[in-house]
């Protein structure tokens, strides 16, 4: 896996590396077609936690889903305790792609603290609008730092503690997907310097009938 990098949160933790080519080539292909005309896209919105107005679905990937069985077994070398608690499911029943969608989240828009459905859940981000540095001074005084535009990860440490991870989203993370527990509560920041669309597509890794 190109540029790989692990995030750890104790025994958990999450993913970041290269998308394909070819992969990412299909996925702008397809959210080029959606953002061409809204209003023939299939919405999602009511699938979803984000107040963001613009969220569609988007059809089934084939190799998409072959490269996300890549992150799977790479997920399960780095993180070998998580998938142990499935285990006994999976006998007849692999895991694989469920549901795709696209955001197209506009200035001030923002995903709450949510976690997803599934047993993966996954984050590709196709195109970054603004320059952070240009975000981050946007409330540059703020105690403890500002923290506009991030992607982040909450989660417990060993004494019980709410922790959080921030991710900070560049445009070097065009072309990145983030893969990561379905069950592990993330959240994205609103941006405030472009008024361009950061165009991110997110899905769903479950047991396949």
């Amino acid at each position: 896996m190109n540029n790989l990098h692990v995030m750890k949160f104790g025994d958990i933790g999450a993913l970041l590396c290269d998308i394909p080519h070819d992969v990412m080539i299909n996925l702008i292909n397809q959210t080029n077609k959606i953002k061409e005309d809204f209003n023939k896209a299939e919405k999602y919105n009511n699938s979803l936690v984000g107040h963001i107005e613009n969220e569609y679905e988007l059809a089934y990937d084939t190799d998409l889903d072959y490269f996300l069985n890549k992150c799977i077994a790479e997920y399960d070398k780095q993180f070998p305790l998580y998938l142990k608690d499935y285990n006994v499911l999976f006998n007849d029943a692999p895991l694989g792609l469920h549901n795709l969608w696209v955001n197209f989240q506009k200035k001030y828009e923002f995903n709450p603290p949510h976690s997803h459905s599934g047993i993966f859940s996954f984050v590709i981000w196709l195109k970054i609008p603004y320059d952070l540095q240009e975000e981050l001074g946007k409330f540059s005084n703020v105690h403890q730092g500002p923290k506009t535009s991030l992607f982040n990860f909450l989660y417990t440490d060993g004494l019980g503690n709410i922790k959080t991870y921030y991710i900070n989203v560049d445009k070097n993370f065009e072309g990145k997907i983030c893969f990561f527990p379905s069950n592990l509560m993330h959240y994205v920041n609103p941006f405030y310097t472009s008024d361009d669309f950061r165009i991110s597509i997110s899905g769903n890794v479950k047991l396949q009938n």
